[in-house]
């Protein structure tokens, strides 16, 4: 990994997901990983996976529109396609699609949230994100570095501790999704913040 790759895990972003979090009892995390590394595609792993395989496509994808831009326009489209079914798939079949959406304080190399729950520090999670809009689905497992009271004005009685996680195992192109999703989000972010202070130093020139 470049380092540049390796800043780009730990750009942090507040973000809105579905997510949730199980305990996994002591002595059972290896079992969970190896499952994890051997496991079929599901409904719940589809998009990151259709994602996986589009950027490994991406470089030869580039190299046909610049010859044949009709068949890789066609290409695109059969690819969103792609996207479309699993997006159904995953609505049809998993739970986590329907419950609310959870604000997390997110990067590729853990999380901070607020939990209806308090864990121990050191105890092992499963973890279910579904990132939105793309509802790649990312199932990897982590390690509670601090549970405190949450605090503040905003601070939200139904989840009344925070968490501090650290993801201890992902798989690598979960990992590259969710790089990519941090980015996309920080440069939108960039766009609006931009957009707002141009309205605004118009605002006051005239």
């Amino acid at each position: 990994m470049s380092k540049n790759d390796e800043r780009r895990r730990f750009f942090r972003i507040e973000d809105s997901v579905h997510l949730n979090l199980t305990a996994v009892p002591s002595g059972e995390l290896a079992h969970h990983i190896e499952d994890l590394e051997h496991r079929v595609v599901d409904g719940f792993t589809l998009m990151a996976t259709l994602e996986a395989l589009s950027q490994q496509v991406a470089a030869s994808l580039r190299r046909i529109e610049a010859k044949t831009p009709d068949v890789a326009d066609y290409l695109k489209i059969l690819d969103k396609k792609l996207d479309l079914i699993a997006q159904a798939f995953l609505a049809e079949g998993v739970d986590l699609v329907n419950q609310p959406t959870r604000m997390v304080n997110l990067s590729a190399s853990g999380m901070a949230v607020h939990s209806r729950d308090p864990f121990d520090p050191g105890q092992a999670l499963e973890i279910k994100m579904l990132l939105l809009p793309s509802y790649t689905g990312i199932l990897t497992y982590g390690t509670v570095i601090e549970c405190a009271s949450s605090e503040g004005a905003d601070a939200d009685p139904s989840y009344p501790y925070r968490l501090r996680i650290d993801f201890s195992f992902m798989r690598d192109h979960d990992r590259d999704a969710l790089i990519r999703h941090v980015l996309l989000k920080q440069a939108e972010g960039l766009r609006r913040r931009r957009g707002r202070q141009e309205h605004d130093d118009h605002a006051v020139g005239d």
